[in-house]
């Protein structure tokens, strides 16, 4: 098996079950394909490719992958300051996600990704708050002194075992600024 070196963004809206039982069946449904279009439309830009996610995650989750991580890092504050100003079928402030960010080699097989890195960028997304974007310190070591979109913050939010699970935080205007 052959596997590369790529960087996974993973998103998952935090609050679609207040949706599913605030707004007509309909609604749900456009802010969905509103979500998905502006993700989509965000990795596009950023040379990054939508992939199926192979860890049987929800319809509200999406992942992509990038050549490296200042594309992921840029598509992904992108998004989420769509999200707090409002876009299209999307009101300002009505979504809630939050993102995660890892580097690492994968395989690819039946045309899905496989590997620890979609194991490790799944379980910081889980810690991700709203409009917080959480990435690996792979990541962090790769972007190196490029600078940082929005005027976002850069926090060290804390480690869990492995160097692979130390989390930093990017956060900017109108984010979630605390730590988790």
């Amino acid at each position: 098996m052959e596997y590369r070196l790529v960087t996974l963004l993973l998103m998952r809206l935090k609050n679609i079950d207040a949706w599913s039982d605030e707004l007509p069946q309909g609604i749900v449904e456009e802010r969905l394909l509103s979500v998905r279009s502006l993700f989509e439309a965000e990795v596009a830009k950023r040379h990054g490719v939508i992939q199926a996610d192979p860890l049987g995650r929800y319809p509200e989750s999406y992942l992509a992958s990038f050549p490296g991580p200042s594309d992921a890092i840029a598509a992904a504050a992108a998004v989420m300051k769509l999200f707090v100003d409002g876009s299209p079928g999307l009101p300002a402030g009505c979504v809630q996600a939050g993102c995660a960010i890892n580097s690492g080699e994968v395989a690819e097989r039946n045309g899905q990704l496989i590997g620890r890195p979609l194991e490790v960028v799944s379980r910081l997304e889980y810690r991700a708050e709203n409009r917080q974007i959480l990435f690996t310190e792979s990541v962090l070591l790769s972007v190196g002194d490029l600078p940082l979109p929005y005027d976002a913050l850069l926090r060290k939010i804390g480690a869990e075992t492995g160097p692979e699970m130390r989390a930093f935080s990017l956060n900017w205007q109108g984010g979630n600024d605390g730590e988790s």
